[in-house]
């Protein structure tokens, strides 16, 4: 269980890396995919699970994030469950 689920793009994984790094600073415990997922394990059930387990999604919004189809499925999920959801803007984004 975790407080936050941290969605992202992997090009922009030091910024999550801070991003984790303050929020457990402050107490909360922050879920991102590159912990807990075991090798051999099916990356996207795992994933669900963290997402279904945490309090907050928090989507860091860029233009690679935005485009991913694997950060779709993970909003999908969230808003299907009406999940707490918190953009977050790394960077702008131009209208597509």
């Amino acid at each position: 269980m975790s407080d936050v689920f941290l969605s992202y793009s992997r090009a922009h994984q030091q910024f999550v890396k801070r991003l984790r790094d303050k929020l457990e600073q402050s107490g909360k415990k922050g879920w991102v995919d590159w912990d807990g997922i075991a090798p051999a394990a099916e990356w996207m059930v795992e994933i669900e699970e963290a997402i279904d387990g945490a309090d907050v999604f928090a989507f860091v919004i860029t233009a690679d994030s935005v485009r991913s189809e694997v950060c779709k499925k993970k909003l999908e999920r969230v808003v299907a469950q009406k999940k707490r959801l918190i953009p977050l803007l790394c960077e702008d984004v131009p209208y597509m």
